[in-house]
């Protein structure tokens, strides 16, 4: 787990007027108006809170849950194919066994983290630079159409791995509009029919791997470019 020291950051589309091709399968399907769902900025503070430095790995899940879901095997692989709903159960157990409070993400805490904290903001997890983006995430343009092991690619600002690129991950929050007002460690609606999932993956361009987009799922959802990250209030 890595310590994010908690602040306040601008939540918000760095690419606002663009079209953002998203993948699934083997095919081009669609274009995301990054305005539509990014939109408005609006300053959200977050405290402090650890966050995993990984996904959650194949190895990790088997010790936990006794089977192993996923498509691309390998201890050190992200372990694809969990919707949000073998999430909580899955978190149900590993604070059982190790008697802490861990839980997804919000919205707010990930794109927080993947961003760069409060200081230095970056457009993809640990870039500005799309040039430079393959040094930090595996995607479309060098993933080979699967996944690859975590933490292979360089950690952002905050020593946080593989949150652009490799597989898209699980929030706690459900799917909302958001609001202009300023927030303090917003948990998102109270309701809704999609579960938040970030990051992009191996299937996605540049663009659809930015920290600001932002995408929803039903919670029973699975896919084989799908995983999460736990979090940890102190």
């Amino acid at each position: 787990m890595i310590a994010i020291k908690g602040g306040t950051f601008q939540m918000w589309s760095y690419d606002s007027n663009s079209e953002i091709p998203i993948i699934f399968g083997s095919a081009l399907t669609g274009l995301l108006n990054a305005g539509d769902y990014e939109k408005p900025i609006h300053s959200v503070s977050v405290s402090d809170y650890y966050l995993g430095k990984t996904v959650i790995t194949q190895a990790l899940w088997k010790v936990v849950m006794g089977n192993n879901p996923s498509h691309f095997k390998g201890d050190n692989l992200q372990v694809e194919m969990v919707s949000w709903n073998d999430t909580q159960e899955f978190i149900k157990k590993l604070n059982s066994l190790t008697r802490k409070n861990y839980k997804l993400p919000t919205e707010a805490e990930w794109e927080y983290a993947a961003g760069g904290g409060a200081s230095v903001r970056t457009k993809w997890a640990g870039t500005d630079s799309e040039s430079s983006l393959g040094n930090y995430a595996w995607y479309y343009i060098n993933s080979s159409s699967k996944t690859h092991a975590v933490a292979t690619m360089q950690a952002n600002t905050l020593g946080l791995y593989d949150m652009s690129g490799n597989v898209w991950e699980w929030c706690s929050n459900w799917y909302g509009n958001y609001s202009g007002n300023s927030q303090t460690n917003p948990a998102g609606p109270t309701s809704g029919s999609g579960r938040v999932f970030r990051g992009g993956s191996w299937r996605d361009f540049a663009r659809g791997c930015r920290v600001a987009l932002r995408y929803n799922y039903s919670p029973d959802y699975r896919g084989y470019d799908l995983d999460f990250r736990v979090a940890l209030v102190p």
